[in-house]
């Protein structure tokens, strides 16, 4: 079964570190969740029921699939959730620093309860939720309330209860909320010619992204497929930092996948699988090691657009 206990489990249910995990039971204990109140106690520790609440939120499986997996009975799992889910919940910022700029989008998210939920879009029975975060820390500081899927953003950014969270504060959107007021960039509309002032904004804009780009790209090869078709492809102690950290995402990995052989990367969150598989496609260079095609090596390393 799984258990807080055991700090395997908590990297893979909930994509937290064992150090961020432990910041939110200290929260969970400050609000009283921990303490025993009269009736029935809770079957499992305080731990073991925020990696429930934690799983239930970031694998999205039901009540009978995720019950068994702690040992409890589904109607156990839902009122665990249901106690804990709003003690983990967001506060509503009150106020924003002088000069804070927000951004804001909606995002829809698959809900089960029709009730809520309307087919969006996508062809799926949804919520449209409007998500602001700061523009400079990046973490997010208001959620509006969960709308039916069919509701644009500018009906949901007014609905939800952002835009009064917000107030005053300069906020910035993109093209999907026309008329609310909103910061929004520049768009062309069919027909139309931008006035000089906005073109050079645009270009100013691009220019100055290309060159902080530039200097944060990771490496890319240019070698071409040999025109023989691939017979194997190999690691040779691959190790590979992606470009402003030091520590590395993979460390001396060899591994040599041979024709018509098929190979699942398994292995947890942040882990290494994608960055494996960039550098065995030439997307990355190993920043040491070697990566070959055949009989063909990647060349030293150089910057390529």
């Amino acid at each position: 079964m799984i258990t807080a206990s055991e700090s395997s489990w908590i990297g893979p249910f909930t994509g937290l570190g064992s150090r961020q995990f432990r910041k939110l039971v200290t929260v969970l204990r400050r609000k009283e969740a921990g303490t025993v109140r009269r009736g029935r106690p809770w079957g499992l520790p305080l731990e073991d029921r925020l990696l429930l609440v934690a799983a239930y939120w970031r694998t999205n499986l039901t009540m009978r699939q995720l019950a068994p997996l702690f040992g409890v009975s589904k109607s156990a799992a839902d009122r665990i959730i249901n106690h804990l889910g709003p003690l983990l919940a967001l506060k509503p910022r009150q106020r924003f620093a002088k000069g804070a700029v927000l951004i804001v989008d909606g995002i829809l998210v698959p809900t089960r309860d029709h009730t809520v939920a309307e087919q969006s879009k996508n062809y799926r029975y949804s919520t449209n939720h409007q998500v602001v975060i700061d523009a400079d820390s990046r973490q997010v500081v208001v959620i509006g309330r969960p709308l039916p899927g069919n509701r644009n953003d500018c009906k949901a950014w007014a609905e939800s209860g952002a835009r009064a969270a917000v107030g005053q504060t300069t906020t910035i959107a993109d093209g999907g909320y026309p008329g609310t007021g909103l910061l929004m960039p520049h768009r062309r509309r069919k027909g139309e010619e931008l006035p000089d002032w906005k073109l050079s904004l645009l270009l100013d804009d691009w220019m100055r992204f290309l060159n902080v780009a530039q200097h944060w790209a990771n490496k890319r090869g240019a070698t071409a497929l040999p025109t023989g078709g691939l017979h194997t492809v190999a690691a040779k102690t691959v190790s590979f930092a992606y470009t402003g950290t030091t520590t590395p995402a993979l460390q001396d990995v060899t591994l040599a996948i041979r024709r018509g052989e098929v190979v699942a990367l398994v292995g947890e969150n942040s882990s290494g699988k994608t960055t494996l598989a960039k550098l065995l496609t030439g997307l990355f260079l190993p920043t040491s090691g070697s990566v070959t095609w055949t009989a063909s090596t990647w060349p030293t390393p150089t910057r390529t657009r």
